[in-house]
């Protein structure tokens, strides 16, 4: 089966609003007014291109941190870092501690390792998660995306794919010009096991109503990449950036 965690293949890039930045953490120039209002709109750009105007169905992104003291901004810093591809930026955004797995990876010299590695992509992981929108979570901090903190049931997370996007729709065979069998508007479906991992396209059903095929470009497995933030004596910090549950 396909591997679902990750910035993989199930994640639509987001448009880059910039080119590749400042490398490994390097120093720009100060930046003129001018600057500085370019990147704010650049960053408020990416956090905010899919959930305004907002979009139909039950899982599409939503902003609920408005309201948060301090959100807002720490959520523009780092948003400005992800399209930057500042290094440096994002680890003094990051907590000490940062979880980045579930098998002790933690901490910022860590996370420095793997926004250089190639191997892990998170830059694009990042880019992706962002614009779906963010949550405020049971500890008094936020989540990003906020589709993470919604209630799906028992159902297991590990299978559910979350269909990125209005219209999407289910075909009877693997060709783009194949039968629409119905359409979906930013909500959940369930991977079959059945699914070619070679194949442009995953092998889905409606929780057992309908199975048909979906392109993996329009699907984002559930436990992928997700941002934790919470209050901490310094302010706000990412305290973890993980994927898988």
């Amino acid at each position: 089966m396909r591997q679902l965690l990750g910035s993989v293949t199930l994640i639509v890039p987001f448009a880059m609003l910039a080119a590749c930045g400042q490398g490994e953490g390097g120093k720009a120039p100060p930046a003129s007014p001018e600057a500085r209002q370019t990147e704010a709109s650049e960053a408020e750009t990416l956090l905010t291109s899919l959930v305004t105007p907002r979009q139909k169905g039950p899982y599409a992104p939503r902003d609920e941190c408005g309201a948060i003291s301090g959100a807002e901004e720490f959520r523009v810093k780092l948003a400005q870092a992800v399209i930057d591809r500042d290094t440096d930026a994002l680890v003094a955004l990051s907590a000490p501690d940062i979880a980045l797995d579930f098998g002790g990876g933690a901490g910022r010299a860590e996370l420095r390792r793997r926004l250089i590695d190639p191997q892990y992509n998170l830059w694009e992981a990042l880019q992706n998660l962002l614009p779906l929108g963010c949550a405020v979570n049971q500890q008094g901090g936020f989540t990003m995306p906020w589709y993470f903190t919604q209630d799906f049931g028992d159902r297991d997370s590990y299978t559910l794919l979350l269909v990125r996007g209005e219209g999407v729709p289910l075909l009877a065979s693997q060709r783009r010009d194949a039968k629409v069998l119905r359409t979906f508007d930013w909500d959940v479906v369930q991977l079959e096991d059945s699914t070619d991992e070679d194949s442009p396209f995953a092998k889905v059903d409606d929780y057992g109503k309908l199975s048909g095929y979906m392109e993996w470009d329009k699907l984002r497995a559930l436990v992928d990449y997700r941002l934790i933030v919470e209050e901490r004596e310094d302010g706000w910090v990412l305290s973890a950036f993980v994927a898988g549950d």
